[in-house]
Order: C-alpha cells, then sequence, then structure tokens
C-alpha cells in the first residue's frame, strides 16, 4: 500500500472545496487592507469582525481536516487489527 504524505488529506479537502477557499481568501485581502487603510474606528471594527470570522473559516477548517486526516489513525489502518 503506498504511504500518504504528510499533509495529504488536508491538501484534498483544499483541492476538493477550493471554490471556498478562494472566496475565503477573496474576502480576507480587502478586509485586511481596510483594517489599515480606512478612516474610521467604525469601519475598522467591521474590517476586524470579518477578517476574524474569514481567517476561523479559513484556517480553522484547514487546520482541522489536517488533525482528522493526516495525524489521526484512520488511513493507518491500525485500528482494524482490533476487531480481529
Amino acid at each position: 500500500m503506498k504511504s500518504r504524505g504528510k499533509w495529504q488529506g488536508m491538501i484534498n479537502i483544499a483541492r476538493f472545496n477550493w471554490p471556498f477557499y478562494v472566496a475565503a481568501i477573496a474576502v480576507l485581502i480587502p478586509s485586511l487592507a481596510g483594517l489599515f487603510l480606512l478612516p474610521g474606528h467604525a469601519l475598522k471594527l467591521v474590517c476586524s469582525i470579518i477578517l476574524a470570522v474569514t481567517a476561523y473559516f479559513l484556517f480553522g477548517s484547514l487546520g482541522v481536516s489536517h488533525l482528522i486526516y493526516d495525524h489521526s489513525d484512520l488511513y493507518r489502518w491500525d485500528w482494524l487489527e482490533h476487531f480481529k
């Protein structure tokens, strides 16, 4: 059996759901720019909230998928030995 790469599960998630990640980056970059370039505290607050929610989605979903698919025993198949 071919061994899986260290990041293969996370990369597969990103590859299959790439439109969502492109959209998240398309929101992340302008909100980050707005945080530094827009005047007024209210607009900066809105940009901060948008930035936080988008970053949570982007990095949280990729991080959790990395933990589940790349660090768990799911694809090591060791857990099957308990059912012999």
